[in-house]
């Protein structure tokens, strides 16, 4: 038996066997793409909890599974044999996230990848339309009808497909007691996946870590893998997360052809990241709960300020009211006193406006209303001093609603409904001469 560091791009069957052992990868030379890579720790990380993510990760070179093919006899896929230990952390257990596979391609590089339930493979429901080969193990932990899952905490074998040959929920037997085990908790599990060429058998098996592997596996398929896969193949890992995500981690891996792989020394595996903490679903629905109590709260604080700020913008009083004694006037008062604006109300036009003449329905007070146009460079200052040069006794600014109150305290820049014209309104009255007419 050879234990063997790859540097060729394919290797050939031996018959001594070929064997590799990762009690964790801080040294490995492994091929990763997409979003998986070697830790620090010594973890293989396929991907983390993020969303939308998919990665690989594969023994760098291609390993001969059927070396008789070209000497025209018989293919047959050689025994080969292959445990690893796993963790699969859901970002939300109780809800899950998406699965992982070990998986046998006919490429490292392979096209058309997926993210969300497809698991990082090359394609969906059917595989066979591709020139890549596939023949994946997973243990997922999504319940996906489309594939029709069995439920969201499975292992199942995929040939050329999504839709699993066979799938059990994820368990272990002692004696012939089964032990169910859930795949989602974020807590390790130790895998075993043999294939038996003299028996045509695929066999697998998985229990929690320090659980000694059970005699009996979990799943057994009667298969012929030379109608399966071609004569070289890459043999690694695959993941991927969607809206549904999890942290898919590898901690040791072992691998033989011809016949049983290595045990893993379980004590000198890198130990998960115990401050990387998972957001249960009951808490998470807490959270939510209160974020959204403090949300309705703040909206409610802020509608009744901004309803007191309007209900009382009349008391706020401008510098300029303060300095020329201004008053105010009611917009509908100012729309009632020159019957809307009407033509025969028009006394004159300013240099920054028009200017009408009207009498203030429930005061009998005559004014004079100037109508500021939107484009008018006529400021606050520039009225007050006009009135002021003609001798005003008093002038004020409109009140209430339909105006856009902001620019120096007087409409400017407002729709007013009743006239549906941009416009500002100010008002002189008590003139000089005893006459609005002359304003």
């Amino acid at each position: 038996m050879l234990v063997i560091s790859a540097t060729n791009s394919l290797i050939p069957w031996r018959e001594s066997g070929i064997c590799y052992l990762y009690n964790g990868f801080k040294h490995a030379d492994l091929s990763c793409d997409g979003d998986a890579y070697l830790r620090s720790d010594g973890i293989m990380a396929i991907t983390n909890d993020k969303p939308k993510l998919i990665g690989h990760a594969f023994y760098p070179s291609a390993l001969q599974f059927m070396p008789n093919q070209n000497k025209g006899n018989k293919s047959s896929v050689v025994t080969f044999s292959t445990n690893f230990v796993f963790s699969i952390k859901p970002k939300y257990p109780e809800i899950g996230g998406h699965g992982l596979t070990f998986v046998l391609l006919s490429t490292k590089q392979p096209q058309e990848c997926r993210l969300n339930q497809y698991l990082g493979l090359p394609n969906d429901t059917s595989m066979e339309m591709y020139s890549t080969r596939v023949l994946a193990v997973e243990f997922d932990v999504v319940q996906n009808l489309e594939f029709m899952d069995i439920n969201d905490n499975h292992v199942g074998i995929d040939i050329s497909s999504l839709i699993s040959n066979i799938s059990k929920p994820a368990a272990y037997f002692v004696g012939n007691t089964t032990i169910s085990i859930n795949l989602k908790s974020g807590s390790p599990f130790h895998a075993w996946i043999d294939y038996n060429n003299q028996e045509m058998l695929l066999n697998v098996t998985v229990a929690p870590v320090g659980i000694l592997r059970p005699q009996k596996p979990l799943i057994t398929l009667p298969i012929d893998l030379s109608t399966v896969i071609n004569e070289y193949m890459y043999i690694g890992f695959s993941a991927s997360t969607g809206l549904l995500s999890a942290s898919h981690n590898i901690l040791g891996w072992s691998f033989c052809f011809g016949g049983k792989a290595q045990d893993l020394d379980l004590s000198d595996l890198p130990s998960l990241d115990k401050s990387v903490k998972v957001i249960h679903s009951k808490g998470f629905i807490v959270g939510i709960s209160l974020a959204t109590v403090t949300l309705v709260i703040l909206i409610i604080l802020g509608a009744t300020h901004i309803i007191h700020h309007f209900k009382n913008e009349d008391d706020i009083i401008e510098d300029w009211e303060v300095e020329y004694g201004a008053r105010r006037f009611k917009y509908s008062d100012l729309v009632a006193a020159t019957r809307g604006f009407r033509e025969k109300h028009l006394i004159g036009s300013g240099g920054f406006g028009r200017v009408y003449k009207g009498v203030i329905p429930d005061t009998g007070l005559e004014v004079a209303i100037k109508r500021i146009a939107q484009d008018s460079r006529q400021g606050m200052r520039e009225f007050v001093a006009e009135i002021t040069s003609m001798g005003r006794k008093d002038l004020g600014q409109t009140s209430d609603g339909g105006l856009n109150r902001g620019s120096v305290g007087v409409a400017v820049g407002g729709r007013p409904p009743e006239v549906g014209v941009e416009c500002g309104l100010w008002v002189g009255y008590g003139l000089m001469n005893g006459s609005t007419g002359r304003y």
